[in-house]
């Protein structure tokens, strides 16, 4: 009962103008082996880690239909090989309170995320207004609000437990579009168990998530500065490419301390 897959060939296509499309439409071409190899194993895997669910998807669309299909093939049912047990992997059950969003677009993601809960999980706060995630949940006709509290349990098919939250908060990082994001929402009783309330601090914003800390007091704090002087400020990319940070201050050409660092609060 081997699973076999072929594919006659594979051509990718990366539009764009520029040279660098150009050169990587060439790469592509060059690699078209390898490509079509890729996808084949992919493929089969997909068909051996999931023969289980595929099986039970066809008995349940097909089953009024088999003698129909079996005529149409000119087959007899007890010609067909009898599977073991073991060639079936078990279908994996469906967890209708799992749902999963697709992020496509190159901006923050703009979750809310609580990364100290007490179960050690990943949870969310909410999708504030006017963010890619709350239009992303709106396009699938979802109440963005519905997701308050759930557990974020997967990142583009793979999910995640306890002991890989680390890795799972580097794959919310990762900038890279698209990104399928597995949400399980959350029941009434962990609703209430949850203290979301909005004076918790945001202490770092990871590709434009920001992050719930239970134990800081302090909170976003704008600075102005009205006197038309040079501010002074020296700026650094963050590691995730979506921000600037303070790394410093500057001075005049004689020394003296610009406004930024005057001021004392930024």
């Amino acid at each position: 009962n081997d699973r076999t897959c072929s594919i006659g060939g594979i051509e990718l296509v990366i539009q764009g103008e520029s040279r660098i499309t150009w050169i990587a439409n060439k790469l592509a071409s060059y690699l078209r082996n390898p490509l079509r190899e890729y996808v084949t194993r992919v493929i089969v895997t997909a068909l051996t880690n999931n023969s289980g669910w595929l099986i039970d998807t066809l008995n349940k669309n097909l089953g009024n239909y088999w003698d129909l299909i079996m005529r149409t093939a000119s087959l007899k049912l007890e010609d067909l090989p009898k599977l073991s047990r073991h060639h079936i992997t078990q279908a994996e059950s469906i967890d209708e309170r799992e749902i999963e969003l697709v992020w496509r677009e190159k901006v923050p993601l703009g979750l809310n995320i609580l990364t100290n809960d007490k179960s050690g999980l990943l949870k969310i706060v909410d999708f504030p207004r006017g963010t890619q995630a709350r239009q992303v949940a709106q396009s699938k006709q979802l109440d963005p609000d519905i997701f308050k509290g759930s557990t974020i349990v997967g990142v583009n098919g793979r999910k995640y437990g306890i002991d890989d939250q680390p890795i799972l908060f580097a794959a919310l990082k990762d900038p890279a579009r698209p990104k399928a994001i597995m949400f399980r929402l959350a029941s009434q009783d962990n609703l209430q168990r949850l203290d979301l309330s909005s004076s918790k601090a945001t202490t770092k914003c990871t590709n434009g998530s920001k992050v719930e800390n239970e134990n800081s007091t302090s909170i976003v704090k704008t600075v102005d500065i009205v006197d038309k002087v040079e501010i002074g400020i020296k700026f650094a990319k963050t590691q995730d490419g979506y921000a600037y940070a303070v790394s410093g201050f500057l001075r005049d050409s004689s020394g003296e301390v610009l406004a930024a660092e005057k001021n004392g609060e930024v």
